[in-house]
Formats: structure tokens, sequence, C-alpha cells
């Protein structure tokens, strides 16, 4: 895996890390979720956007992209490196 990925996910939180933090929080259940991000503009404005699917691709799945701020784009999963054998799960919240 190239090292700008594997540099991504390991500051991604697990999914126990994740339920940790709901559950720390003490939210309703009936709380809206949103994905925060910086615009990538000149007043780093914040884009609220809407989850709303959970899925699950694999580590191979994502790829290099010099287009995005993060470094990282999830790519079409049928592609020829996802069978390399990285085959860990990500979930994507869209």
């Amino acid at each position: 895996m190239k090292r700008e990925i594997e540099r991504k996910l390991s500051n991604c939180l697990t999914v126990k890390e994740l339920i940790q933090e709901l559950e720390y929080l003490h939210l309703p259940p009936d709380a809206k979720v949103i994905f925060a991000c910086d615009y990538g503009d000149y007043c780093h404005t914040t884009q609220a956007l809407p989850v709303e699917t959970v899925d699950v691709a694999i580590e191979a799945d994502l790829t290099d992209s010099a287009y995005s701020r993060s470094g990282v784009a999830l790519s079409d999963p049928d592609r020829e490196s996802a069978k390399e054998g990285r085959n860990a799960p990500v979930v994507i919240l869209r």
C-alpha cells in the first residue's frame, strides 16, 4: 500500500473507537449525522455534508489522488489492484 494511504488510514478511528465516542457523548438515537470537511477555498469554509448511507469497501479500493486535498481517493472496486490481497475492510460514510 502506498505511503499516503497508509498514513491516512493510521489516523482513522476504528469502528470500536467510533462506537465508544458515540456512547460517551450520550446522544439521542435520533440525532442527525453529518460529515464536515474543509471546502478548500481561501477562507477554509467548513462543508457540512449529510451522511445518508454506510458502505464497506476494502483498503485496495483506496488509491492515490493528486486531485484531492487528502491525497487519497476511493476508486472503482472492480479495478485490478483489488486482487492484490489487501482486503482489510474500510467503512465509508456517504
